[in-house]
């Protein structure tokens, strides 16, 4: 899924770090970075000031694979107000 969906980040923990695949995306660890995350702003960013559009994805759900390679379906953005 990792190679199918090409992140550009994966958020993961420290202890399932060992089990991804190779991959050029930046994986974050969050239980690494919890003093960082909780110094962190709680105000959400608007998707105009981060360079978002409608065509950005928001998450890739795929099916469980029990016939096969999973599949997955790509939800953009524009499912959601921007």
């Amino acid at each position: 899924m990792v190679e199918d969906s090409a992140p550009q980040v994966v958020l993961t923990v420290e202890g399932l770090r060992g089990r991804l695949p190779a991959t050029r995306a930046k994986v974050v660890a969050l239980d690494a970075k919890v003093k960082e995350i909780a110094g962190l702003t709680e105000e959400n960013l608007s998707a105009i000031e981060l360079g978002l559009s409608a065509q950005h994805l928001v998450y890739v759900i795929y099916t469980s694979g029990s016939t096969g390679r999973p599949k997955g379906t790509a939800m953009p953005m524009a499912r959601w107000a921007i």
